[in-house]
């Protein structure tokens, strides 16, 4: 989805976006989502050291950052 909320059908897959976009801008949080940092609209502790995030416009269903990349998300985010 973009920011209008009207959802795309991309021609790639997650591992070759996640190639293509800006690594400034995307970042890939799990093996189901990649996530922009002006979507991210707020994140919580989850539980087993996830976190959940809250973006703009809202997603169906949870988001989580897996527990594996939470290290690495939260440098990014700060630099994002």
């Amino acid at each position: 989805m973009w920011a209008t909320g009207k959802r795309h059908i991309a021609e790639h897959s997650l591992d070759e976006l996640e190639e293509i976009l800006n690594p400034r801008q995307f970042f890939r949080i799990s093996r189901k989502y990649i996530v922009q940092a002006s979507a991210i609209a707020e994140l919580e502790p989850y539980f087993n050291g996830r976190l959940s995030l809250k973006l703009t416009p809202q997603a169906s269903g949870e988001v989580l950052v897996s527990r594996e990349r939470v290290k690495d998300f939260k440098v990014w985010l700060e630099g994002a």
